[in-house]
C-alpha cells in the first residue's frame, strides 16, 4: 500500500484529497497545524500535530518516506499582499 502525506489534509481542501487518495486505497499521514484536526478524519488515517517546517519533523521517518508520485500543496495568504506586494 503506498503512503501519502498531506500537510493540511485536515482544511477544506485536504480532507478532499485526502477522501480521494482513501478510494484509491493509500496510507494517509496528514500534518496540520492544530493540536488536534478541525475536521474529522477517515478511520486509519493518521495525524500528526506540528509545523511542518519545523526540525522536529526530522524526527518521524516515516512521515518523509512518501513513495507517492503526485504532491499537491497550496499556501493561503491575505488579499493585501496580492493589492500591496
Amino acid at each position: 500500500m503506498r503512503h501519502c502525506c498531506i500537510i493540511g489534509g485536515a482544511g477544506f481542501i485536504g480532507s478532499h484529497i485526502v477522501k480521494k487518495l482513501i478510494s484509491r486505497e493509500r496510507q494517509i499521514t496528514v500534518i496540520g497545524r492544530n493540536l488536534s484536526p478541525s475536521r474529522i478524519l477517515p478511520g486509519g488515517v493518521r495525524y500528526v500535530a506540528g509545523d511542518f517546517g519545523s526540525k522536529h519533523f526530522l524526527d518521524y521517518p516515516e512521515i518523509l518516506r512518501d513513495n507517492s508520485e503526485d504532491h499537491v500543496s497550496a499556501a493561503q495568504c491575505p488579499e493585501s499582499l496580492n493589492t500591496y506586494p
